[in-house]
């Protein structure tokens, strides 16, 4: 019997082609990973694995944690696998899972195999910019299956997230600004197989910026930018809210139009 539970979380900042990207502070970052296989009965009880995570605010972190169980007569139990790599700078976030797990059919034995990976990155934005957030998570067969993903403002409301328990399927997608301010981006997942019943499913995340002008979200400030925003304008549609007063008006066309001549100059 095997069980599989596949998890990304990729983040990134890209800049504008003709205009710099303001920096960002990364407050804290929490990257972990937790792998353990266990098995056990009446005679026999062991669990294989480690738990290891980084709190460096920047830097690499990628690692790799291989749980694998055998019993008394060398016969494979359970085995878990995750792996994490990721990147933090000014500029940049980058996260991305993967985990496996696998019960085998251990005979007289029980055994469950587990993989959790989490992540929360805290970050402030010295200057507004423009965000894209998304995220799916599934679970297709379950003992034990959680997942999900969500961008806040620190101290304020959910802006967007996602989250699934068990089987079913959950997904967000969000494109916008952000404010200079205090944000988190997180993602977490769960899955156990334990007593022969498998547990699978998976976790996707991505959360990119770009400049506050890149209405478009390409990675370049050009033409369609600035035809793309005033299609919003017109409309009055909150996307189009450039100022996040709750408003769609000509003061957002202005304070865009400014903005976007100087992006592009």
């Amino acid at each position: 019997m095997q069980t599989v539970l596949t998890a990304m979380a990729l983040a990134s900042v890209a800049a504008g082609a003709n205009a710099s990207l303001p920096t960002m502070d990364v407050l804290s970052a929490d990257r972990e990973l937790f792998v353990i296989a266990c098995g056990f009965d009446y005679e026999f009880d062991d669990c294989a694995g480690a738990r290891e995570s980084s709190l460096a605010t920047s830097g690499f972190y990628d690692n790799q944690i291989i749980a694998d169980l055998n019993d008394y007569y060398g016969g494979d139990i359970a085995d878990a696998d995750g792996q994490i790599f990721s990147n933090i700078t000014d500029r940049r976030i980058e996260l991305e899972y993967f985990a496996n797990a696998e019960v085998l059919d251990g005979g007289i034995f029980s055994a469950d195999a587990s993989v959790y990976g989490d992540t929360d990155v805290e970050f402030e934005f010295l200057d507004d910019v423009r965000v894209v957030f998304e995220g799916y998570a599934e679970g297709y067969t379950q003992s034990y299956f959680t997942a999900g993903g969500s961008l806040r403002e620190v101290g304020g409301p959910v802006i967007s997230s996602f989250a699934v328990q068990g089987a079913g399927d959950d997904d967000a997608r969000f494109v916008g600004w952000l404010y200079a301010g205090t944000y988190s981006v997180s993602g977490d997942l769960d899955a156990s197989a334990f007593f022969g019943v498998p547990a699978a499913g998976e976790l996707s995340l991505s959360f990119r910026v770009y400049h506050k002008t890149d209405f478009n979200t390409d990675g370049s400030i050009d033409r369609a930018d600035r035809d793309a925003f005033i299609a919003e304008y017109r409309a009055r549609t909150a996307a189009a809210d450039y100022n996040g007063d709750g408003v769609t008006n000509r003061s957002d066309r202005v304070a865009f139009i400014a903005d976007w001549r100087a992006a592009r100059d």
